[in-house]
């Protein structure tokens, strides 16, 4: 019986070691896991901002676009405004330089 009990004792030991080893791994896995979520969040975070940042500064290049071509429009507009009024002014000088010869 004392051989049993001795036996039993060092399984057990055995037991409790191999309890200990894994308790320790998982331990270490778990800080790794935590680390790498803590880096994970910190990254999205980063990520997150520069999308942002981004954002805003593709906001600002459509509303400057857009103002440009707006102001090119108006130049155009004016332009056309101006060649209708020297035609209409040409046709007048011609008529008057008709009339004359007339």
């Amino acid at each position: 019986m004392g051989t049993s009990k001795r036996g039993h004792t060092t399984l057990w030991s055995r037991v409790e070691e191999h309890e200990d080893v894994l308790r320790s791994q998982f331990e270490e896995r778990e800080r790794e896991l935590v680390e790498l979520n803590r880096l994970t969040a910190h990254r999205l975070a980063q990520a997150e901002s520069k999308f942002a940042a981004q954002q805003a500064t593709v906001t600002e290049l459509q509303s400057e676009l857009f103002d440009a071509k707006a102001g090119a429009e108006v130049i155009s507009h004016a332009k056309l405004d101006e060649i209708e009024i020297l035609m209409q002014d040409l046709d007048r000088a011609n008529q008057v330089g008709n009339s004359k010869t007339a």
